[in-house]
């Protein structure tokens, strides 16, 4: 639309535009969203396509006092790296954080709600979620997973670069998860975290008594394993499909002794040693004290490296799991 006709409308007649999470982004690909903006020329600002971690609060402060709605987007066919058609618990933790820090509401892309539909192995997961995050009552005391995410994928690297191959996508910032912290390597020197940030808008404390569990849950990649045996190793984990050949992307896993030598701080609050669990290092029954509402500094360090540590750990994926009682 252009500018003329905006003024003779007055208004535009709902136009909605798709536009990068961040401001950032939208500079990155050339977008004066403040002018589209200030001119009136856009009724909905569909947020983000496919990355979990959106800046409501820099767009919001462009709206402010504007008819201006935000609607953060899921697309979850070229989803984020890792998370493509993910359980229930993912929806919902999304979900949560962009409700609580001011969605107007939520834009879904290549969902599905009927078995006729294409990716008929999904629909009933698509249907639920449809019915539960419009709104936070609707997810209230529900089993929510909160994660970090990972650069790129979604598509393959004709059009966005892998995380395992990754090099800053020139042509576009949108849709690439470009600023995504994964995967990242975890310093040799156990003096020196690596340090990640997890939003959580969910009141932990406050829901405290309803709570069954909450754990914390880490899976890496140890390049310096690669060539040991697997009865040495921990067990190989898919961490991608969507965009990465010979059937999705897999960890290399790590020594098993990596348990007795990583340390986890949640806001600077000590984990403890962890357990494994499928390819996994769990840190369960984490207390809810130690969880802020918003943003949470996660620092990752090694308690001591062994002679055959030549290459640096990979964090792949970090992830938190709320589960609530049942009644």
């Amino acid at each position: 639309m252009t500018e003329s006709i905006a003024k003779k409308r007055g208004r535009p007649l709902l136009i909605g535009v798709r536009v990068p999470e961040t401001l950032q982004g939208c500079h990155f690909d050339g977008l004066d969203i403040e002018l589209w903006i200030k001119d009136n020329l856009v009724d909905i600002l569909a947020l983000g396509i496919r990355n979990f971690d959106v800046d409501l609060a820099a767009f919001r402060r462009l709206t402010e006092q504007t008819h201006v709605k935000i609607y953060p987007s899921i697309d979850d066919h070229h989803a984020s790296d890792g998370y493509a058609t993910p359980p229930i618990e993912i929806y919902r933790g999304v979900a949560t954080n962009w409700l609580r820090t001011g969605a107007d509401g939520i834009q879904t892309f290549n969902f599905n709600h009927a078995p006729d539909f294409p990716f008929k192995d999904v629909w009933e997961t698509h249907l639920q979620a449809y019915r539960e995050i419009g709104r936070l009552e609707t997810m209230k005391h529900k089993d929510k997973d909160f994660v970090i995410q990972r650069r790129g994928g979604g598509h393959g690297p004709t059009v966005v670069p892998n995380p395992e191959d990754w090099h800053t996508p020139r042509w576009m910032y949108f849709n690439t998860n470009m600023l995504a912290p994964l995967p990242v390597t975890l310093n040799n020197n156990s003096k020196i975290d690596t340090f990640l940030h997890l939003s959580i808008e969910e009141d932990l404390l406050l829901d405290k008594s309803h709570l069954k569990s909450l754990s914390l849950k880490i899976l890496l990649s140890d390049n310096s394993a690669k060539k040991s045996s697997m009865d040495q190793r921990l067990n190989k984990v898919k961490i991608a499909t969507i965009g990465h050949a010979n059937g999705g992307l897999f960890n290399i896993p790590p020594y098993k002794k990596i348990k007795d030598l990583i340390q986890v701080r949640l806001n600077n609050l000590h984990l403890g040693r962890p357990i494994v669990q499928k390819g996994w290092l769990l840190f369960s029954q984490v207390s809810p004290e130690f969880f802020a509402v918003g943003k949470n500094l996660i620092g990752i360090s090694l308690a001591g490296s062994s002679p055959e540590q030549k290459d640096q750990i990979i964090i792949e994926k970090l992830e938190v799991h709320v589960r609530y009682k049942t009644y």
